[in-house]
């Protein structure tokens, strides 16, 4: 069995993909494969950059965050003659917006600062494991009601 993995520009537009496409099919035909794909040409930095923006509370993130999508969108246009994998992508980035938005009313300001506020809770439980730690059963389970102790 082989496996094969493609990323970056490799994958980083429709004519590159249709070049993907015809490798996987020459390699089928000769072994059992199995194909790795990972983020498009770019994509891994434009989302560090997302992160990074949303982080510090800068809303250029939600631009970021479309041209993205769209560079996706492109592409799969360009591969795709149907409308409806596009629809069901599109449909796909509204369901996140949705969950984005309920995590800036519930968890925060905006969702930098929910990240920020569960890294900080994550490293309070690992110094002091006992203070987030319950028994049930006799076992102990980590995962307190708190994400922070009030000296962190």
């Amino acid at each position: 069995m082989k496996v094969l993995k493609f990323g970056g520009s490799s994958i980083g537009n429709a004519e590159n993909i249709e070049k993907t496409v015809e490798i996987v099919k020459s390699k089928i035909e000769k072994d059992s494969c199995v194909v790795v794909l990972s983020a498009m040409h770019g994509t891994t930095d434009a989302l560090i950059e997302v992160g990074r923006s949303a982080e510090i509370g800068d809303e250029s993130f939600r631009e970021k965050i479309r041209a993205i999508a769209e560079k996706h969108l492109e592409t799969i246009r360009a591969l795709v003659s149907e409308n409806a994998v596009a629809d069901f992508v599109k449909a796909i980035f509204a369901e996140l917006e949705k969950i984005r938005q309920y995590l800036r009313w519930n968890l925060g300001a905006h969702f930098g600062f929910a990240v920020r506020e569960i890294y900080r809770g994550l490293q309070c439980q690992r110094r002091h494991p006992k203070l987030f730690a319950k028994r049930e059963n006799g076992k102990q389970i980590f995962g307190g009601d708190a994400f922070k102790c009030d000296g962190c």
